[in-house]
């Protein structure tokens, strides 16, 4: 029997397409049923059996995270038996929201290297029925585009503390699921007594005070955020604005 299969390690999707597997399947006449139907059905699912099938990506394979073929664990034979049919999984797991974290965490570097790309890309991860969703918007697209303003580099960006959230299946019952999660971003500018450096300094709009009291404009910092995340319609959204760094200036 030749048949897609689906290989799973956390959320990377590994395909084998028209891999030929061995399988059985037992038929059984239910009560007064006129026809066998399959009572028990039984495959191996090892790649020594399929070693001449490449596997590809979930790219190539024309499929995503969220759309994957029929599982027939989960679907059944009838469902699943030569047929193609995909099906949109819910993304409530935690590997789901890791990747969210992963997203924050590309999102962050691309609002600093480029703000209109960045923006468009924060908006879309931004609770769309959130009634303070510009504010929320704002309050981080501000604080990165300012680092930049005022020359301060951006250095190590990660999510981390992923905590208040359950794998628990009848936790998704169309109520409002909420999570919690840590970003921390760490701002970096270079300290200096180079006149030509503190001259640019000046014109980025770093105050004289700044200036004499950091060390020629020194600034080190973490901005850590406490995010609040919300599951709806299938997606997960940041949910709360962020209280801004130390200033930069």
């Amino acid at each position: 029997m030749k048949v897609n299969i689906v290989k799973r390690d956390g959320n990377i999707f590994t395909y084998y397409q028209n891999a030929e597997i061995p399988f059985s399947i037992e038929y059984r006449k239910e009560g007064d049923a006129k026809d066998w139907a399959p009572a028990t059905v039984s495959i191996e699912m090892y790649e020594r059996h399929f070693p001449n099938v490449k596997p590809i990506s979930s790219a190539e394979a024309g499929l995503s995270g969220k759309n994957l073929y029929r599982e027939l664990t989960s679907f059944g034979f009838e469902e699943v038996y030569k047929k193609q049919t995909m099906y949109e999984r819910t993304l409530y797991r935690l590997s789901d929201l890791q990747d969210f974290g992963k997203e924050m965490e590309a999102m962050v570097k691309l609002v600093y290297d480029n703000p209109t790309e960045g923006r468009k890309k924060l908006e879309t991860m931004v609770n769309p029925e959130a009634t303070n969703k510009n504010e929320i918007i704002d309050s981080y697209y501000n604080a990165i585009v300012d680092a930049k303003k005022y020359l301060v580099n951006l250095g190590n960006v990660y999510i981390n503390d992923y905590s208040g959230h359950s794998d628990d299946e009848n936790s998704v019952t169309g109520k409002k699921i909420t999570s919690k999660m840590s970003l921390n971003v760490n701002f970096k500018r270079e300290g200096t007594d180079d006149k030509a450096k503190l001259k640019a300094y000046k014109e980025a709009g770093i105050s004289k005070e700044t200036l004499k009291t950091t060390w020629g404009g020194r600034y080190d910092d973490r901005w850590f955020v406490d995010l609040e995340i919300v599951f709806k319609n299938n997606n997960w959204y940041i949910n709360n604005a962020a209280k801004a760094p130390e200033k930069f200036n």
